[in-house]
């Protein structure tokens, strides 16, 4: 990277309503926070009741690196909903003397730059897809679906820009509805819970009297708003004017309608599994029809993808097996909290001439990285902090810790893996996970209970990447860059179900990771010790976090361990046994 680009350090604010972030870009490296793993408010916006917070994250990331505010050349902010008070408070809290000169990006180029500048690709087709973005230029239509191409000079082109009308329905809004429709979403933001709905659909099936929108996904147009409420009517959802306040939901100012929204306590039914199954069918029809219109544009074999649709590793798949796009990149953090990391190469390159070349800056790993003897002196303290009785002789790290949470996993423990600097994204990938053992077929109900999660959820294995042929039907040329990711399924070959049942989804697929030594070699290690003990070389691995955002420093990881029954907590080097729920002991 060319080296006056490279020393300027850059800010990038995602201010959006929700999964707000923040991101440095300085002498080639990055770091990236999400403002909900510090102020621990899951998809926190900018805004909380305790006011403006983003100085939080920012702050973080200043202390992460030793840099004043003033050492900041440019400031570069993304807010969707177009709110100029915002931006307006946001630069008067960081002044730089550059931070009015740069304009905004739209959402949609935010979440481009995010994808292409953390992918390997030195050109690349970027398409970007959610639920709603910046406004197009009139102030009447919004971002929905937008494809670049960003060539060797880093030059983005659009080659395709789809708007939702206030009369229409994108695939990505009517994915978000009916996620707020089946009760998956918190009261701030109805629609959160997308993963829930992607769970679900397999337990779903086809049914006659849904519509069948693939007609106007092959014109190239959007759902009339009235066909889409009709068959709503039409299974009883609108039945009366059930008022937002009576069912805990909030919804955004675009949706006018009232809904008969299943509540989080009630029943999952046959219905709410049809409307998952068609939420997912409809998303992956139109996708493969926007998909098939880029290819029918360029020539490029690369593509990246970003935007909360992407997080669809249902979807990925789909497009890996039906494109003839020969490497596909999911940016990590697709949702919201990757445009501050967009934001950031937007600013730094839009002082550049563009001719620099490109670097693989290695997401996801963009947090904070605690040192032994800053965990040792959080251990010194612990039981000033937490009323629970620590047995330590000295604080002291474990020998052979990774031998041992092998051995714990393999007798049926569950273990909090706490390691490195933290990953950016709502992926868990061996850093800030639980971990548990695959083979154990009441690991899954076992896992939702700890986690308080819906029955049906299923776990992710982590794998070595050279032995995933043997336990998965999966392209690994072509998902070569989803595998470190957690971003695509796979089908579980059909000898192995057994041996995984854990892992294993009602569909035969599996969310899977699959790593190498050098990606994330502590981790690598550890699944290399649980298979020379079980012969299985992976593990289960699902987020660090109890109905919160993933923990982010020890406090949060000792907290969550010793509020659920989590059995081993690993603080490297440390590692921590639960005696009873009153009692822990440093091993």
């Amino acid at each position: 990277m060319d080296k006056r680009i490279s020393n300027r350090c850059v800010l990038g604010l995602n201010l959006s309503g929700h999964d707000s972030s923040a991101c440095i870009v300085q002498n080639g490296a990055v770091f990236a926070i999400s403002l909900e793993r510090l102020n621990r408010i899951k998809h926190s916006g900018p805004i909380t009741g305790d006011g403006f917070e983003m100085h939080h994250a920012v702050n973080y990331l200043l202390n992460l690196e030793n840099i004043a505010i003033e050492d900041i050349d440019s400031i570069v902010i993304n807010s969707p909903e177009q709110e100029d008070w915002l931006k307006e408070l946001a630069s008067k809290r960081y002044p730089t003397h550059d931070v009015a000169l740069l304009p905004q990006p739209s959402h949609h180029i935010a979440h481009a730059y995010s994808a292409f500048f953390t992918s390997p690709f030195k050109e690349a087709v970027v398409l970007v897809a959610d639920t709603v973005g910046s406004y197009a230029p009139n102030k009447y239509a919004r971002e929905c679906e937008t494809a670049f191409l960003f060539d060797r000079r880093n030059e983005p082109k659009i080659i395709k820009r789809n708007y939702r009308t206030p009369g229409e329905i994108s695939a990505g809004w009517l994915y978000s509805f009916i996620t707020a429709l089946l009760g998956f979403g918190g009261s701030q933001i109805p629609f959160s819970g997308a993963g829930k709905t992607m769970g679900l659909a397999p337990y779903g099936k086809n049914r006659d009297d849904f519509p069948d929108f693939t007609d106007y996904y092959k014109e190239n147009k959007n759902i009339p708003a009235v066909d889409f409420k009709n068959m709503l009517d039409a299974q009883g959802l609108l039945p009366k004017p059930i008022q937002e306040k009576e069912l805990g939901i909030n919804f955004p100012e675009h949706v006018k309608w009232r809904v008969d929204c299943r509540l989080p306590h009630e029943p999952i039914t046959d219905l709410h599994k049809d409307l998952a199954y068609f939420a997912q069918k409809n998303i992956e029809d139109r996708v493969l029809c926007l998909i098939k219109d880029i290819e029918d544009k360029t020539k490029i074999k690369n593509l990246c993808l970003a935007g909360g649709t992407f997080l669809n590793s249902i979807l990925n798949k789909k497009i890996m097996d039906k494109s003839s796009f020969q490497r596909i990149y999911v940016q990590p953090a697709a949702t919201d909290d990757g445009c501050a990391i967009g934001c950031a190469m937007w600013g730094l390159l839009e002082k550049s001439d563009n001719s620099n070349k490109k670097e693989f800056f290695g997401m996801p790993y963009l947090g904070k990285e605690y040192s032994d003897k800053v965990i040792g002196a959080f251990l010194k303290d612990l039981n000033t902090s937490f009323h629970t009785r620590f047995i330590c002789k000295e604080i002291s790290p474990t020998k052979e810790p990774l031998k041992k949470i092998a051995s714990a996993l393999a007798d049926g423990k569950i273990c909090g893996f706490f390691t490195g600097r933290s990953e950016f994204g709502p992926r868990a990938l061996g850093n800030r996970s639980l971990l548990a053992d695959p083979r154990r077929r009441d690991m899954k109900d076992r896992l939702n209970k700890v986690k308080k999660r819906e029955s049906f959820r299923p776990f992710a294995p982590t794998i070595l990447r050279e032995r995933v042929l043997e336990y998965f039907d999966i392209d690994v040329d072509k998902a070569v860059y989803l595998l470190p990711f957690m971003t695509v399924v796979a089908n579980v070959r059909g000898d192995k179900k057994d041996l995984i049942p854990a892992v294993v989804h009602v569909d035969g697929t599996s969310r899977l990771q699959a790593i190498t030594q050098k990606e994330n070699e502590r981790y690598y290690q550890l699944i290399k010790e649980f298979e020379d003990i079980t012969g299985v070389p992976m593990v289960l691995n699902t987020s660090f976090n109890c109905q919160e955002p993933i923990v982010e420093t020890p406090f949060d990881a000792m907290k969550t361990f010793l509020e659920n029954d989590i059995d081993y907590l690993f603080l490297d080097p440390f590692l921590i046994i639960k005696n009873n729920p009153r009692e822990i002991e440093l091993l």
